[in-house]
């Protein structure tokens, strides 16, 4: 399963394994790798993941696999920012399925900007700003925090090592940026 990590968890990781199977979403934002288990998610290390010959890409595939065999997200709330949720626990990985993203457009009437705020909440808007300022509040009560950071799909293909792979991502709406708007 994918777990969407910010900078700091990406390090601390890194830290304790530096050839840790993580793979950049884009600037800010980093997929690691985690097994299901009744207990909870552990993640991988890349021993595992060498023992299972599995490359960052294959990884990669299995899951986003994981993530569809959850069955199909819901869209939550009729406002400017919804929740675009699987389980609660993994939502913010939904961002690495590129086939969800075109019908997510057309139900906000826009464009689709994601905010990634835990691990198990993805907020979604057809606008930066007010995107921004939801991820904010959301952050202090997140599970597993990622940050309150907004990003907006990049024009181009989905990551390098797999064309079929997630959309490409990129920062648009940092939270100090929301700060400025908001104060003037």
């Amino acid at each position: 399963m994918p777990v969407l990590r910010a900078p700091a968890q990406a390090r601390a990781a890194l830290l304790e394994d530096p050839r840790a199977p993580l793979i950049p979403l884009c600037e800010g934002l980093f997929v690691a790798f985690a097994d299901e288990l009744p207990a909870g998610l552990r993640l991988l290390r890349r021993l595992d993941a060498d023992l299972r010959r599995l490359t960052d890409a294959a990884l990669l595939r299995a899951a986003a696999a994981g993530l569809r065999e959850k069955g199909p997200p819901r869209l939550i709330g009729d406002g400017p920012v919804r929740r675009f949720a699987l389980d609660g626990d993994l939502d913010a990985g939904l961002m690495l399925l590129p086939e969800l993203w075109p019908e997510l457009r057309a139900a906000l009437g826009g464009p689709a900007f994601a905010a990634p705020v835990g691990r198990g909440l993805l907020l979604v808007s057809a606008a930066a700003a007010p995107l921004a300022a939801a991820a904010r509040a959301a952050l202090p009560t997140a599970h597993h925090p990622l940050g309150a950071a907004v990003f907006a799909q990049a024009p181009g293909p989905g990551a390098p090592a797999d064309p079929a792979g997630p959309p490409a991502w990129t920062p648009a709406h940092s939270p100090i940026q929301a700060d400025q708007e908001t104060s003037e």
